[in-house]
């Protein structure tokens, strides 16, 4: 994709020839200067679509356009405005700034993904009703989450580009020996 050339409108409402970027020029830009390429309505469209979280429809009608028989006008024109190539650039801007306002990076997800596979990891009693007694009491087992373990394990490794070359039976059985060893 190297070098690409973003497909956008190549001249402005007023008929003058648009400067036309690449993907990586647009997602280079900071927020501010992709704004600068919008009219006022679509800027407010991409506003709205991030606060929204994504629901194009919404964002067209709250950006001003019209909604027409069932919203079905402003899920075209939200569904067209969505690929043109400045939007985007301009709404991935905008989430990585409110991503920064948060302090949230690529280690910080991951570290919380970390921790959630611990946790996931912790054994914890596996409890019955004692119709007798009325309450919960302990059965003598422990169980943990290794579904949740596995798939937060996976989400990490997913994020950082590691790919597991080979996931056959034999890496699954293991796992479920591991889960039933600890288990007991």
């Amino acid at each position: 994709m190297a070098g690409k050339r973003a497909k956008s409108k190549k001249t402005d409402s007023k008929g003058k020839a648009k400067k036309e970027y690449t993907e990586e020029q647009l997602a280079a830009m900071p927020v501010r200067e992709l704004e600068k390429l919008l009219p006022e309505k679509q800027r407010r469209f991409v506003r709205e679509l991030v606060l929204n979280g994504g629901n194009g429809t919404q964002a067209a009608i709250a950006a001003g356009y019209k909604a027409g028989k069932e919203n079905h006008q402003a899920a075209v024109t939200a569904s067209r405005l969505q690929k043109d190539p400045v939007i985007v650039a301009c709404r991935r801007a905008l989430k990585r700034e409110a991503f920064l306002r948060m302090d949230v990076t690529l280690e910080s997800v991951c570290m919380d993904l970390l921790e959630i596979k611990d946790r996931c990891m912790q054994k914890t009693e596996v409890m019955e009703w004692d119709t007798a007694s009325h309450s919960y009491v302990h059965k003598g087992t422990w169980a943990f989450d290794a579904k949740g373990a596995i798939a937060a394990s996976a989400k990490v490794a997913e994020l950082l580009g590691l790919k597991e070359q080979s996931r056959g039976p034999e890496t699954v059985r293991v796992e479920l020996m591991a889960a039933e060893e600890f288990a007991e």
